[in-house]
């Protein structure tokens, strides 16, 4: 009885957490965008970019992000892993973040014109998303970590995410929400904050890197 309730309160305890870290994010990104709007700003985008097509049945595959971002609660069952998975997260928001404010990027959009679904969704995100929230790519990150961490856990499941997190970025090009140095930027923030939340110093290695430092020293 009282190992059905902890798994109770356990598995309550991942779902309030994801989606409080959902809210968070779409806090943080609606403030800092608004907090950069009318500032100078930079433009990352390289001649391939422009070459790029503008497709708007591409924010089909964009929205795939809002189902992603979720995906790893139904991986990551161990709660210390979990929790290690949060605070993975919760690093990359704080470093995310403070570029877009020190380093405020945006992304010269296409004017929208024509109707269909696909044009009236893209409109929606366009009107939400200011565009200047771009680099490093916070959609991609948070794909690109979900698939570490599910991956990690369930490599079956995570090749279905990588894959997802995938055709993510692509799209992201074709309805002009980032540039390639945005994606790039991206994945290797995911790739450094999940290796990171791994990264053990052991106090064995320490003693010896000191040692090794005072040979150093003592050496000059």
């Amino acid at each position: 009885m009282l190992g059905m309730l902890k798994k109770i309160i356990l598995k309550f305890e991942k779902h309030l957490t994801m989606i409080l870290l959902y809210m968070l994010f779409i806090f943080l990104f609606m403030y800092v965008g608004a907090y950069n709007e009318g500032r100078e700003f930079y433009n990352l985008a390289i001649p391939i970019d422009y070459k790029i097509p503008f497709n708007p049945h591409f924010v089909w595959t964009y929205i795939l992000y809002y189902i992603i971002a979720l995906m790893p609660v139904m991986v990551v069952e161990d709660i210390h892993e979990f929790r290690r998975m949060v605070g993975a997260y919760l690093m990359m928001y704080f470093m995310g973040f403070l570029t877009f404010i020190l380093f405020p990027v945006k992304m010269i959009r296409p004017e929208l014109i024509g109707d269909g679904y696909s044009m009236w969704l893209l409109k929606k995100i366009y009107n939400a998303d200011n565009g200047y929230n771009c680099f490093p790519s916070m959609h991609v990150a948070n794909a690109f970590l979900a698939s570490f961490f599910s991956f990690r856990f369930n490599r079956n499941y995570g090749i279905i995410v990588y894959l997802m997190a995938f055709l993510i970025t692509i799209s992201t090009l074709f309805i002009k929400q980032h540039y390639i140095i945005d994606l790039v930027a991206g994945i290797l923030l995911a790739y450094f904050v999940y290796k990171f939340s791994y990264f053990k110093l052991s106090s064995k290695r320490v003693r010896s890197e000191l040692k090794r430092f005072r040979e150093v020293i003592e050496g000059v």
